[in-house]
């Protein structure tokens, strides 16, 4: 999945400074959680695999029972479904896991990831 580096994606997604997304260019805020905010951060930045549904759960509410955390996890990722509107597609689901479609969207530490790897990359040298 490769992300867009212009800010005119429908998806937008700043995760430096201050949270902000932005679908069609409007800003979506606040997302219903502060745990909504964690969970988006969390498959955005863990994009290219699939995350199961119960380790996200434990990871957000890690002092919770294992059914409450479930609960409190389905009640955040409707939420955040909800709060994505027409780009709620973007969270897909397979075998209890999730994961977040980034194709054509603009999300900072992503452009940032993508540059600072190309900027490392050894300068190739003719023979």
């Amino acid at each position: 999945m490769r992300t867009s580096h212009t800010e005119s994606s429908t998806f937008t997604l700043r995760l430096f400074g201050h949270f902000d997304l932005k679908i069609n260019g409007v800003s979506v805020a606040p997302l219903p959680s502060r745990k909504a905010q964690v969970l988006l951060a969390l498959l955005v930045l863990r994009h290219d695999r699939w995350q199961e549904r119960v380790k996200l759960a434990a990871e957000l509410w890690p002092d919770s029972e294992s059914e409450d955390s479930k609960v409190n996890f389905r009640q955040q990722l409707s939420r955040l479904r909800l709060a994505l509107g027409d780009e709620k597609w973007r969270i897909k689901e397979h075998d209890h896991a999730l994961q977040l479609d980034v194709t054509a969207a603009f999300v900072d530490v992503l452009a940032f990831k993508t540059i600072s790897v190309a900027q490392n990359r050894p300068e190739r040298r003719p023979i």
